[in-house]
């Protein structure tokens, strides 16, 4: 809960142009929950705008990996409800 409030934050911020205030955002989130995949979603976006795209893929890169792997625990939960 508290990281998609984090994100939602962070979100924010950067609609508001604020760009600090979403890396801020982004690790609170990674660091509170660093399987939460967004959180470094987040971070990509950050680094984005700053104009740091090497950075960014590797946040990117993090984030489909977690992602993926939470796909992946739905699918293993879901495939032992059919057993």
């Amino acid at each position: 809960y508290a990281c998609s409030v984090n994100v939602l934050i962070g979100k924010n911020f950067q609609n508001l142009g604020k760009i600090d205030s979403i890396s801020k955002y982004a690790n609170l989130c990674i660091k509170s929950c660093p399987k939460y995949a967004q959180g470094y979603s987040l971070m990509k976006e950050y680094y984005q705008l700053t104009y740091q795209f090497d950075k960014a893929l590797v946040y990117a890169h993090k984030s489909l990996k977690l992602d993926e792997e939470s796909k992946d625990d739905v699918q293993i939960s879901g495939s032992l409800c059919d057993i």
